[in-house]
């Protein structure tokens, strides 16, 4: 046999077996189903006989170092998916919080849009009716503010003795909040939507009254001191409750039910990440934002959070959308010769 038939003759089950090497070269720990590892197991078996007759038939020929190549490289991946549960813990990080952040991404804008818009709206409100601010955020709290700031202690409510038990309040009422937008979602997203507008228009209207006495930057840096975390981790649980919602009023090609697990299981996923971040931004609210810090100080931890949240999501994504084009240009340009 020629070796031109010979490879239009095999060349499939090549292909296919370094589609599958393709696709799970990237991920630490894939999960194949059990068709699939048949189809794996089938195609590699047939490569090494194929392999087999090519070092026979053809030695000199370019097709036997392809094949070698190939065969070489599914056991190296194979050998690699059988290391301890360190893998998963990279897999999950570098593959299935990636390809979370990125389902998600539209729906974090529209958690940003409605916090967001909820907030300016609260604030201007609050600019043309100071008294908005008693209906939004209580009397209590704003009577206790303003008589902070007329005592020339604005901030004095981070201020506690306990700061250890307050710090751990605060990480606790945070997920818990985070954990309700996500939970409300399972009301078609209309219970993320009131958690995320109450949450932006209080902070909007706070903002104002701090605004009024000429103290908007002093609030914004301080509140930002812990916020920068606090805030894009209740967005990311809006966005994330958004997609429980999603799963329930376009379901698409699935059942119901089944839209709801997978969704759900992406957005559990998603909401659990920012639990970290949380309980960073429960300590920094608990033993930092107290302190007189120079606004210099303020910035400066401000663009440290942006940092790690850059470093914790931002960069496996971006490692992650490189892969993907890789992949597409593997795609595109097979290694193994379509003919001789």
């Amino acid at each position: 046999m020629k070796t031109i038939d010979f490879i239009n003759d095999r060349k499939e089950t090549w292909l296919e077996l370094e589609k599958t090497a393709r696709k799970i070269s990237g991920v630490r720990r894939p999960r194949l189903d059990d068709r699939q590892v048949v189809s794996l197991m089938h195609n590699y078996r047939r490569t090494m006989a194929d392999l087999s007759l090519a070092q026979s038939h053809y030695p000199s020929d370019p097709l036997v170092s392809q094949l070698s190549s190939l065969v070489v490289r599914v056991l190296s991946i194979v050998a690699a998916h059988q290391e301890g549960d360190l893998n998963r813990i990279r897999r999950f990080f570098s593959y299935t919080l990636p390809a979370t952040i990125l389902k998600l991404s539209r729906l974090f804008l529209v958690s940003l849009a409605v916090f967001g818009g909820a907030a300016l709206f609260g604030y201007f409100l609050t600019v043309l009716d100071p008294y908005a601010a008693n209906a939004i955020a209580g009397d209590r709290y704003v009577f206790m503010t303003l008589e902070n700031i007329e005592k020339g202690k604005p901030f004095a409510v981070y201020e506690s003795g306990l700061k250890y038990a307050m710090s751990g309040f605060i990480m606790a009422n945070n997920i818990k909040v985070a954990f309700t937008a996500f939970a409300f979602g399972a009301f078609y997203g209309l219970g993320t939507f009131f958690i995320l507008l109450y949450n932006g228009l209080m902070l909007g209207s706070i903002a104002a009254v701090f605004g009024n006495h000429g103290l908007l930057f002093d609030f914004t840096t301080t509140v930002l001191i812990h916020g920068t975390l606090e805030l894009f981790a209740i967005v990311v649980a809006g966005a994330a409750g958004l997609r429980l919602g999603q799963a329930l009023f376009r379901p698409g090609d699935l059942r119901r039910g089944e839209a709801v697990y997978k969704f759900g299981v992406e957005a559990f996923q998603i909401c659990a990440i920012m639990v970290p971040v949380f309980v960073i931004a429960g300590i920094l609210e608990g033993y930092v934002t107290p302190l007189e810090l120079s606004r210099a100080g303020r910035i400066l931890i401000i663009a440290a959070s942006a940092v790690f949240l850059v470093l914790y999501l931002g960069i496996p994504t971006f490692y992650h959308l490189k892969r993907r084009k890789e992949d597409a240009r593997h795609e595109a340009f097979p290694s193994i010769r379509m003919s001789n």
